[in-house]
């Protein structure tokens, strides 16, 4: 069996990316109406506004399935990281206490 290595430090990492992305796409919506005030009505026409909310319709509905996906993610890693911390903490105390390691 190979052996697996990873740092707790990287698993901390990647869990603060993920909240901060996942933070950035939650708060996205409330920033939807920004891009229609940015687009306006130029030449007193509205197409340009439209087309705009309607694409920020469908990100907005996409970024809702992507965050979900990366709540997702972001629960498993969190979950590896403390059940790697709980591995080491009890291996340490059993060792500590002169355990013998279970046979292979």
């Amino acid at each position: 069996m190979n052996d697996v290595l990873i740092k707790y430090s990287e698993l901390e990492r990647l869990l603060e990316r993920l909240g901060s992305i996942i933070t950035e796409f939650e708060s996205a919506s409330d920033r939807s109406s920004q891009i229609r005030d940015a687009v306006g009505y130029p030449f007193g026409r509205s197409e340009l506004t439209d087309k705009a909310s309607e694409a920020e319709s469908r990100w907005s509905y996409k970024r809702g399935k992507l965050t979900e996906s990366l709540i997702g993610i972001r629960d498993h890693a969190q979950a590896l990281h403390d059940a790697f911390q709980e591995f080491d903490a009890d291996a340490a105390t059993k060792f500590e206490s002169g355990a013998q390691p279970p046979a292979a």
